[in-house]
């Protein structure tokens, strides 16, 4: 729930970039930082691993966002009261944000009054196609900004964001030794043969010989 404090937690700041730790920095954030929010509370990337949330009130998978990376307009947002109005939801409708607690909430408050990033900015496991050979990550690369892994994720063996070996590339460089450790885990049979499945998929597509 950090992120819906941190609008509180700094002084003379007009704009705060927020951003998952579950992510990698692969491009200049300056052109992010410098978009025009056009009046809204909030700067963020379509969720395309959700369904429609008509639960939620949205009925336009277009219309959900994903708050791993967020643009605040400091005034804005305290002038709205978003901190305020997404806690008096988790507070008072917590069957209704079960899975995703503060995005969800988020998301009921700024419905229709948020501005929508271009996915370089946020770029997700759905986002990245299979079609994309492991060759040619550095390729399609090519001016993002973001790779969220949103999901399960790279540290872990079960992880299916295509870009996985683009984390551990990063994790080599690190001073920390093991940073780049897989940790294996267990899964029932079910799971196993999906997760077969989908490696098998990526195989296919980075080795069409």
């Amino acid at each position: 729930y950090y992120r819906l404090f941190f609008p509180f937690l700094v002084q003379n700041v007009k704009k705060l970039l927020y951003i998952d730790v579950d992510t990698l920095i692969v491009g200049n954030l300056k052109e992010l930082f410098e978009v025009n929010l056009h009046g809204r509370p909030v700067a963020a990337v379509t969720d395309t691993d959700m369904p429609v949330r008509s639960d939620l009130g949205i009925y336009s998978a277009e219309d959900y966002f994903n708050s791993g990376v967020l643009l605040l307009d400091i005034t804005k947002w305290k002038e709205q009261q978003i901190t305020e109005q997404a806690l008096k939801i988790i507070q008072e409708q917590p069957d209704r944000i079960k899975q995703y607690p503060d995005q969800d909430a988020l998301n009921m408050v700024l419905k229709d009054n948020w501005y929508k990033l271009p996915v370089s900015y946020n770029l997700m496991r759905l986002y990245v196609p299979n079609e994309v050979p492991k060759r040619r990550f550095a390729d399609f690369l090519e001016g993002k900004k973001i790779i969220h892994y949103n999901g399960k994720k790279p540290w872990f063996s079960d992880c299916e964001h295509r870009l996985r070996h683009v984390y551990q590339q990063y994790a080599r460089l690190s001073p920390i030794v093991g940073a780049d450790k897989i940790t294996k885990v267990s899964l029932p049979k079910a799971k196993q043969e999906l997760l077969f499945r989908s490696r098998m998929v990526e195989f296919y597509f980075d080795h069409p010989e």
